[in-house]
């Protein structure tokens, strides 16, 4: 049985885990998992600290790192904007980070699907992993086909409703597998009395 451990471990591997702050694919600062960064200001709330000294770092530095990788090209390997940053964000902050957002975005979800807790637990993990990629807004807006299938509790259409096409295969058939194991554990109807 799949838990929200083994959720964590595939998020960490289709967002990759990152210690300093790069570009994502549109652009944004990010660092750790996939963890969009809006401002300086919002990179400064998080416990950075010297790649070399390990010392927590100052405000001014958090701002510089941030200024010298938003002006780089996007579209690099996350790692390739490691020789523009001098801090990074420690594993246990990662994880913390990691904690946070997957409350956040079970929080958001239960907003968007009222029946989000009576899911099996494989479609909580479908539909967190979309959120991750897409937000939670851009996940009801921009799929309203897979909306509508998973409040149907459709999960054989949800899963062919699930394609993104700005992640890997390898993400997207974890997403559309999560969803199909769902559709094969629901309950069979009873045939009819003859």
């Amino acid at each position: 049985m799949a838990t929200w451990d083994d959720f964590k471990a595939d998020i960490k591997v289709s967002e990759g885990v990152i210690p300093h702050m790069y570009l994502d694919t549109v652009g944004a600062v990010t660092v750790g998992v996939g963890n969009m960064m809006a401002s300086a200001a919002e990179a400064q709330k998080l416990a950075f600290v010297d790649r070399t000294t390990v010392k927590a770092a100052s405000k001014e530095e958090i701002t510089a790192d941030f200024d010298l990788v938003k002006k780089q090209m996007k579209g690099l390997n996350a790692t390739a904007y490691k020789e523009f940053t001098k801090l990074n964000l420690p594993t246990s902050a990662i994880d913390a980070l990691l904690d946070a957002r997957i409350a956040g975005f079970k929080k958001e979800l239960k907003g968007k699907f009222s029946k989000f807790d009576t899911y099996p637990l494989t479609v909580q993990f479908a539909l967190t992993d979309m959120a991750f990629n897409l937000g939670t807004e851009g996940l009801v807006t921009k799929f309203p086909s897979f909306k509508k299938a998973v409040e149907a509790e459709d999960w054989a259409k949800a899963a062919t409703e699930s394609d993104r096409p700005q992640v890997s295969a390898t993400r997207n058939a974890t997403v559309k597998d999560w969803l199909t194991e769902a559709e094969k554990a629901k309950p069979k109807p009873l045939p009819k009395p003859k």
